[in-house]
């Protein structure tokens, strides 16, 4: 061989294999297709939150509205409490057999729905003269109930 060659053969190195890609930071396209994921599931979270019903926020409200409604006698407000929590129970689950059901019978009912906690008896609704103590101590019991009992959404 000659001696151009042998010092070529000499300087050769093996061969260099180049630097593993890494992981992180990734390519632009991943950056774009995670953005277009992230978009579409916000835009369905929002599709989903707009279909959903808001029962237990709408009844809570009208309680709240029966509750400071000046005109209307303690046994007229809860009265009319129950009649919007069968109302709110009808239209969530799509069971009309609970209109036939009394005061009672439908606190009974709730309650053998509910996990969490017992809605107390309510007052007589039906008996003129309401105690107002009564209907005080249910009203004060009846938020927390619904927000937080699992029959109403």
């Amino acid at each position: 061989m000659n001696a151009q060659l042998q010092y070529q053969l000499v300087s050769l190195h093996g061969i260099v294999e180049p630097d593993v890609v890494g992981f992180w930071p990734p390519a632009p396209g991943w950056w774009l297709i995670g953005l277009l994921a992230l978009a579409m599931m916000l835009m369905m979270s929002v599709w989903i939150w707009r279909r959903l019903p808001h029962t237990r926020w709408r009844l809570l409200k009208q309680i709240k509205q029966i509750q400071s409604d000046a005109e209307l006698s303690e046994s007229a407000r809860v009265q009319a409490s129950l009649r919007e929590m069968k109302r709110a129970w009808t239209e969530l689950n799509s069971d009309s057999s609970v209109a036939a059901l009394s005061a009672s019978d439908w606190v009974h009912f709730l309650n053998s729905k509910s996990v969490k906690g017992q809605l107390p008896e309510p007052p007589n609704p039906y008996h003129p003269q309401c105690d107002s103590n009564q209907a005080k101590i249910y009203f004060q019991a009846l938020k927390p109930w619904i927000r937080s009992s699992r029959c109403f959404g």
